[in-house]
């Protein structure tokens, strides 16, 4: 094995992946993390570690994920909002973000994924639903240098019958980040070190109980009859 070339080429290729494994988080982070939007809202920030592989490569990579529901407690049969924010790390190479999907788990308690809108940002968000996961996928092809994650707000309905429980809402499950550095293409595929972290929690309370009672029933008596009675008669004959 000629190992002066083999060494400086597998530490390249590190570099390479230590790139996209970056612009991946970071894309992920944008779309897991949560902005305060409200009263009600409850603000987590957790780390979120990943371990990630391409060219042969694995690279672990950690980001900080701040998530926050509205509302907090929020109620059954009615909608929580997830909004987004996250900061992207520094990146010491310059590489071209094609495509990168991130695949969020839908909590049990959650009926639909009602609604996600994007705001600002400089690549092309999608996004779309399965039995079990939330994907977004945001396209360019854009400089890891100039990238500008939309801001996300997604609106969820909760099961009716689900007062008394807690949402989980879980880290990704996976992201798939397509990439190009220079004229070679990279893929790097990430999953979170722990699947089951929990980066924060909405409790569900029961609707609210409206009572209408009737107004009371006035009755009305007629009042008595007096009937009168002519005394008889009397008729005498001479």
């Amino acid at each position: 094995m000629n190992t002066a070339f083999s060494m400086p080429s597998r530490a390249l290729s590190r570099r390479r992946l230590a790139i996209i494994t970056a612009a991946a988080l970071a894309i992920a982070a944008m779309v897991i993390a949560r902005t305060p939007s409200g009263a009600g809202a409850d603000s987590q920030t957790s780390n979120v570690a990943a371990n990630c592989s391409a060219l042969g490569i694995n690279l672990s990579a950690t980001v900080p994920v701040t998530v926050t529901d509205t509302p907090d407690p929020a109620t059954a049969g009615g909608q929580v909002t997830l909004d987004i924010e996250s900061g992207l790390p520094t990146l010491t190479l310059t590489v071209t973000i094609n495509s990168a999907t991130i695949n969020i788990p839908i909590p049990s308690q959650v009926q639909s994924v009602d609604s996600v809108t994007f705001t600002g940002g400089n690549v092309t968000p999608s996004w779309s639903v399965s039995a079990t996961h939330l994907s977004l996928t945001f396209t360019g092809p854009i400089s890891s240098t100039a990238i500008q994650i939309p801001k996300a707000t997604i609106v969820q309905t909760i099961k009716p019958g689900t007062a008394g429980q807690t949402i989980q809402w879980k880290t990704f499950s996976s992201i798939v980040s397509n990439a190009v550095l220079g004229t070679t293409p990279l893929t790097a595929n990430c999953t979170p070190t722990d699947p089951n972290q929990v980066l924060n929690t909405t409790a569900i309370q029961a609707p609210a109980t409206t009572t209408t009672t009737a107004p009371p029933t006035t009755t009305t008596t007629a009042p008595p009859t007096t009937t009168t009675t002519a005394p008889p008669t009397t008729t005498t004959t001479a």
